[in-house]
């Protein structure tokens, strides 16, 4: 079918081209989007279910493509340190045990 092989060459000069002008990691983005986008299209044209299996994978991957490229930041590790520690005052306490005084500000 020779439209079908248009479309594939037209896609694989758009990845090339993303690939020579974007990061790695946009041109993944890019391209998991475009998946994404094509199975809802699969979905919703050929009455495809879409599990709860599938909704959580969609959310883990585009978690872990937010957070590797900074889009979401974990919190430092003291500051979780002082939240599984008891939370507000924990420094502190900390500085109160050292012998060291927090002027209030």
């Amino acid at each position: 079918n020779l439209m079908n092989v248009a479309m594939q060459n037209i896609c694989v000069r758009s990845i090339y081209y993303l690939l020579s002008e974007w990061t790695s990691l946009a041109v993944t983005l890019v391209t998991t989007i475009r998946k994404f986008l094509s199975l809802l299209l699969s979905i919703i044209l050929f009455n495809n279910t879409f599990t709860t299996q599938h909704w959580a994978s969609t959310v883990l991957v585009f978690s872990g493509s937010a957070l590797f490229s900074g889009l979401i930041r974990l919190p430092k590790e003291d500051q979780m340190e002082a939240w599984w520690r008891g939370g507000r005052g924990y420094e502190e306490r900390v500085a109160k045990d050292k012998g060291v005084a927090k002027l209030p500000c």
